[in-house]
């Protein structure tokens, strides 16, 4: 008797930061295809079969993080060497990029045919951004308690956002993963309900394993397996609870303003097990996860238009005493 080896399905959870590719590396070698999270690149095949450098690839695309790119691209190349299939799929940014050219182009918003793919990604888009909007005007002229409800309207939009972006990656990875056993799918933190939309989308035998690349620091620094930042938080309860009220709501929302004050913000490229993304995270978590709603307003209207560093100095100082 034959035994069928079950098909495999591996959701690597990443920071996108440098320091989670050395544990994505060794998920991305034992499977048979890798999945990005990208939208199709010009140039990517052309860059992985090494006829145009990683740095000519990565001059055509807009990375964030230019370390966490260029290490990817390198580890993706070797990967790609050794006979892997590698994917780019991001329908979402995919057609956001569309409507930009769009634009680009001369076309207008009334131009963008209701009931299409490119309606719903801009409706999503356009909202999460008015929403985003709100909150930058809050934050310079109105109450904390104002300001701390534009957080919530933005966390709401922003969930709806995820919401369409997860089902519409689960939708192509359905279709794509059917010939293969075993696929690697790059998915970042917060997109936990790809998993969910995933198994609605693929036959129960298919096995689906979601992994967070940094559980092992995480563990090691928390004794979790991962934590999020308030704002992530609050941005999963609306993707999973979108209609529950909570008083807790509030508090992650002004704790938020604070963490991202607070958290570095730039690329620290140290040794690689020194892992300082995922340390000043849990630091962070920790530090804020101290204060209730009062220490954040009176905290926030003394850091808000003060740098990071400072504003660091000023919360730690008011812990202490």
């Amino acid at each position: 008797m034959v035994i069928k080896k079950k098909k495999q399905i591996t959701i690597g959870y990443s920071t996108h930061r440098a320091e989670s590719l050395s544990f994505a590396s060794g998920l991305m070698a034992s499977h048979d295809i890798i999945v990005l999270e990208d939208p199709p690149t010009p140039g990517f095949e052309d860059m992985l079969k090494s006829e145009i450098t990683i740095e000519q690839y990565l001059q055509n695309t807009d990375t964030e993080y230019p370390e966490f790119a260029i290490g990817l691209c390198r580890l993706v190349r070797e990967e790609y060497k050794q006979g892997k299939k590698i994917f780019q799929v991001d329908p979402f940014i995919e057609n956001l990029l569309m409507i930009h050219e769009f634009f680009a182009d001369g076309g207008s918003p009334d131009q963008i045919v209701p009931g299409t793919l490119m309606f719903s990604v801009y409706q999503a888009e356009k909202h999460a951004t008015g929403r985003l909007l709100e909150f930058y005007e809050a934050s310079v002229h109105s109450s904390f308690e104002k300001i701390v409800e534009t957080v919530k309207n933005f966390a709401k939009s922003d969930a709806g956002r995820f919401q369409l972006r997860d089902k519409l990656r689960a939708h192509a990875l359905a279709k794509l993963v059917t010939p293969f056993s075993s696929v690697y799918v790059e998915a970042g933190e917060i997109h936990i309900a790809l998993f969910k939309e995933l198994r609605k989308r693929l036959p129960s035998e298919v096995s689906i394993k979601p992994y967070f690349l940094m559980e092992p620091v995480y563990k090691q620094l928390s004794g979790k397996r991962h934590i999020f930042g308030p704002g992530d938080i609050l941005t999963l309860h609306y993707i999973f609870h979108p209609h529950l009220e909570n008083p807790l709501l509030d508090i992650l929302a002004s704790r938020s303003l604070i963490y991202n004050k607070l958290l570095e913000k730039e690329e620290m490229i140290n040794s690689p097990d020194s892992n300082p993304h995922t340390r000043n995270e849990v630091e962070t978590i920790d530090r804020v996860n101290a204060l209730n709603r009062d220490d954040c307003k009176s905290l926030f209207s003394k850091i808000r238009l003060v740098s990071s560093a400072k504003a660091r100095q000023i919360v730690y100082q008011y812990l202490e005493n």
